[in-house]
């Protein structure tokens, strides 16, 4: 979470020369947007994601004990949804070439169930999609992935 904020921080900061590359500082630093990964992160705030369903007062009292960060997981304010919702938060993480949320498996994970790590909720209308499982001997359950839209300048020529 704290990388994805620092991803849009830094992506307001940017600039792109004539031949498409981007730079940070002042023009003078280039960037090249590779891999963003997370690992069980709770991307969509953990509010009726928990392992056990907590009804909303209890969230709100287990939220007001964690404080400003139990505020945000338990979306008593709006960053969590506005980093999973708005253009601003979300365009940065398209710069990237790859993009990948590793999540545990279903229903195995207590404090990042695997529906907010892996942006699944089941609300949205994201182009995710089910891939098959083609490394059937590691502890992988399912690949989801979307259509990569962004070309980097190399790709673009």
């Amino acid at each position: 979470m704290y990388a994805r904020y620092c991803i849009f921080l830094i992506s307001s900061s940017l600039a792109t020369e004539n031949d498409n590359k981007t730079m940070l500082v002042e023009g003078k630093i280039p960037l090249h947007f590779n891999v963003f990964c997370s690992t069980a992160t709770p991307h969509l705030g953990v509010s009726g994601y928990t392992w056990l369903p907590l009804p909303r007062p209890a969230e709100l009292g287990i939220a007001k004990i964690m404080g400003k960060t139990g505020e945000d997981l338990f979306r008593l304010n709006n960053i969590v949804y506005e980093m999973a919702t708005c253009s601003i938060f979300l365009e940065p993480l398209s710069l990237f070439r790859k993009r990948i949320a590793y999540a545990n498996a279903y229903h195995t994970d207590f404090p990042v169930p695997s529906e907010t790590a892996a942006f699944l909720n089941r609300k949205s209308h994201s182009l995710h999609r089910f891939e098959e499982n083609k490394l059937r001997n590691q502890n992988i359950v399912a690949v989801v992935s979307t259509e990569n839209t962004h070309k980097s300048p190399e790709e673009k020529n």
